[in-house]
C-alpha cells in the first residue's frame, strides 16, 4: 500500500473503515481515480543504483527495495554497491534505461541521514535534478514533525535546493507529518514518502514454498504461539501476563536470555554513538510500564539468565520465523514491534501468523488492525472484542487486548473448538490473500515507485 503525500489516506484508527473483521473492498485510498493513475506503469526502464556512506555498511542491503527490484525487470535495473564516499555518482549510458535513481538504505536514524546528504557526491546528484530513495522499507521510518523538520535542516546545512528525494518506508502516518513540515518551510526540495513494505513480497514467497495450506485443526502441539526474538518492554509485560494467569504451559513462548539481551544494548550504543549500562533494560521496562510491575518482575525472574526457549527447535531463543512453529499451534499471539499512537503500521510477525491461518491476536499500535484490513486481510470480530484497537491510551488498549488473550488461551475445549469453526472463513481468506493478494499489492507498489521517480 503506497501514497504519495500530496493525496493522503483517509484511515481513521477511532473510526475504522471496516466492521466485523472483514478486509474493506478497496483498500487503497477512496480517491480512486488518482490511486489509478499513480499505478499505470511509465515507459521505460528506471536503474537504481546501490550507494552506501562508507564500506562498513556495504553488508546493508540484505533485505529492501534492491531486492524486490530484480524481481521486476520491466521496470527496474539495479546497479550495486556503490561508496559514495570514495566515487562520483555517473546515470547509466544504456539507451534503455530512461532514468537513474540512487537508493540509500536507511534505518530512519537522523545522523545516518545526514552522514549521507553531507557527501559531495550525493549532493551533486540531487541538485541535478535526479531522484534519490532513502529506502526504510523495512522499518516503521521517520516519525513525527520534529523529524521531518530535522530532515530539512541537514538539506538546508547541505545547501540542497532542488532535487527529488523519496522515502520508502511503511508508516502510514508519515506523509501527513511531513505534509505539515513542508506548510511550515516552504521552498524546500521535493520530498515525497511512499509507504512500500518490503515483508509483503517475502511473506507471499515463503507461502509458495509451502505446499500444504490447508487451515490448521485441533490436535495440533499447543494452543499457541508467541514469539519474542528481540527484548521489548512491552513484550517482558506480555511474558509476564502469560505466567501471572498460568498460560504459559499450552503455548510455546520465547524471550531472549540475558546474553542476548546483553548483545542487542552494545549494539544499540554502538549505533547511536551513547553508552548504555547493560543492565538498564529491566529498569527501563518497570519506568516506562509501572502499572505492569508485577508482570514484568515476573518475567525477569523466569528468563533470566536463560530465557525462554521453544523445547525440540533450538538451544537459543527462537526468531521470530522460525520455520515450522506455526504449524504446531492454532493461535498467534503477537507482541508487535511498536505499540503507540504515533506510528501505524504492522510488521512481518502479524504478516506471518496471518498467513499461516492462525487465530491472531495483535497487540500493536492504535489502528493496527484497522490497517490490516485495509490491506485486505480479516480480522476476528465480532468473535474476538476488537474494540480495543480504537484505544488511544496505551494501558487502557493492553488491559483490553490481554482479556481477550487469556480469554481465548483459557476456554476450554468444546468452547475452542467453536471459535476455530466460527473463525474458520476469515482465517481461510487470509492464507489464501498472504498466497495471491500480497503479490498484487507488491505489484503495484513498485509501480508506484517507478511512476514516482520518473514524475
Amino acid at each position: 500500500m503506497t501514497r504519495d503525500v500530496d493525496f493522503g489516506h483517509e484511515l481513521n484508527p477511532a473510526n475504522p473503515s471496516a466492521t466485523n473483521g472483514q478486509a474493506t473492498s478497496q483498500p487503497w485510498p477512496k480517491n480512486t481515480d488518482l490511486a489509478r493513475s499513480m499505478i499505470e506503469p511509465s515507459q521505460g526502464l528506471v536503474e537504481l543504483i546501490e550507494c552506501i556512506p562508507t564500506q562498513q555498511h556495504a553488508q546493508s542491503f540484505r533485505n529492501g527495495i534492491l531486492v524486490l527490484a530484480q524481481k521486476y525487470p520491466d521496470l527496474f535495473r539495479v546497479r550495486r554497491q556503490k561508496i559514495i564516499q570514495e566515487n562520483e555518482i555517473v546515470p547509466s549510458e544504456d539507451n534503455s534505461i530512461k532514468y537513474s535513481a540512487v537508493v540509500i538504505k536507511s534505518y530512519a536514524r537522523i545522523n545516518e541521514i545526514h552522514r549521507a546528504l553531507s557527501n559531495r557526491h550525493l549532493a551533486t546528484w540531487i541538485q541535478s535534478g535526479r531522484p534519490v530513495i532513502f529506502d526504510i522499507s523495512t522499518e516503521s521510518g521517520i516519525r513525527g514533525v520534529d523529524s521531518w523538520r530535522s530532515v530539512m535542516d541537514i538539506l538546508r546545512h547541505n545547501k540542497i535546493h532542488g532535487g527529488n528525494i523519496i522515502f520508502l518506508q511503511q508508516n502510514v502516518k508519515s506523509h501527513a507529518e511531513l505534509q505539515q513540515a513542508l506548510i511550515e518551510q516552504p521552498g524546500s526540495p521535493r520530498i515525497r514518502v511512499l509507504e512500500l513494505h518490503f515483508y509483503l513480497d517475502q511473506i507471499h514467497r515463503s507461502c509458495l514454498q509451502d505446499r500444504d495450506y490447508s487451515l490448521p485443526q485441533p490436535g495440533r502441539e499447543a494452543r499457541y504461539i508467541c514469539l519474542n526474538h528481540s527484548a521489548r518492554p512491552l513484550r517482558a509485560v506480555m511474558v509476564g501476563y502469560l505466567a501471572k494467569h498460568q498460560l504459559l504451559t499450552n503455548g510455546l513462548v520465547s524471550f531472549p536470555d540475558q546474553a542476548r539481551i546483553e548483545k542487542a544494548y552494545l549494539n544499540a550504543a554502538q549505533r547511536t554513538g551513547q553508552a548504555i549500562a547493560i543492565d538498564q533494560f529491566w529498569q527501563q521496562t518497570l519506568d516506562r510500564h509501572p502499572a505492569w510491575a508485577d508482570e514484568i518482575k515476573i518475567c525477569q525472574s523466569l528468563v533470566s539468565p536463560d530465557g525462554l526457549k521453544i523445547a525440540n527447535d533450538t538451544e537459543t531463543p527462537v526468531g521470530d520465523h522460525l520455520p515450522g512453529l506455526h504449524s504446531r499451534a492454532l493461535v498467534s499471539v503477537v507482541m508487535e514491534t511498536e505499540s503507540t499512537d504515533t506510528v501505524l503500521r504492522f510488521t512481518e510477525k502479524s504478516l506471518q501468523a496471518l498467513a499461516n491461518g492462525h487465530l491472531t491476536l495483535i497487540i500493536g499500535n492504535h489502528g493496527v488492525l484497522s490497517l490490516l484490513r485495509r490491506y485486505g486481510f480479516q480480522t476476528f470480530s465480532p468473535w474476538i472484542d476488537e474494540s480495543y484497537d480504537e484505544i488511544s491510551d496505551l494501558d487502557e488498549r493492553l488491559r483490553h487486548c490481554f482479556a481477550q488473550v487469556r480469554r481465548v488461551l483459557s476456554m476450554n475445549e468444546d468452547h475452542f473448538k467453536l471459535l476455530l469453526e466460527q473463525t474458520a472463513e476469515a482465517r481461510q481468506h487470509n492464507m489464501q490473500h498472504a498466497r495471491q493478494g500480497l503479490a498484487t499489492l507488491t505489484t503495484e507498489q513498485m509501480q508506484r515507485l517507478h511512476a514516482a521517480v520518473l514524475n
